[in-house]
């Protein structure tokens, strides 16, 4: 159960997000400077916390640092989905290895500056 004020806020916004409110549960671990909480809500509720492009949970992060600044704690907030901690190692998709990823190039022709104010295309080697 949230004791602070910041895991209240946080459990606030939370509840006020998802479609059951009741499901949403919030352990506070308390350090020397720095508060961490782990937010856990029902299965396929995740999705209506962390919002389109993550702008949900990245709002409520900004919220909370803004409230960990005024009070000289800081505060890191994990993002659990019951859904997914449940899921087992062979349901899991496999990593995808950097061999199928294209390795990065600059580009062969890059503009120069030629004499006078004409730019032309040259081959860079």
């Amino acid at each position: 159960m949230p004791d602070s004020d910041v895991a209240l806020l946080a459990r606030f916004i939370v509840r006020s997000l998802v479609d059951d409110p009741e499901s949403v549960r919030i352990e506070e671990t308390p350090g020397s400077t720095m508060t961490i909480l782990s937010v856990r809500v029902a299965p396929g509720q995740a999705g209506q916390v962390i919002g389109k492009h993550g702008r949900n949970i990245d709002a409520l992060r900004t919220l909370l640092q803004s409230y960990s600044g005024k009070v000289n704690r800081r505060v890191i907030l994990e993002f659990k989905d019951e859904a997914a901690s449940v899921q087992s190692e062979a349901t899991r998709p496999a990593p995808r290895s950097s061999a199928f990823l294209a390795p990065h190039r600059e580009p062969a022709y890059g503009r120069t500056a030629a004499s006078g104010s004409a730019s032309r295309l040259r081959r860079q080697d």
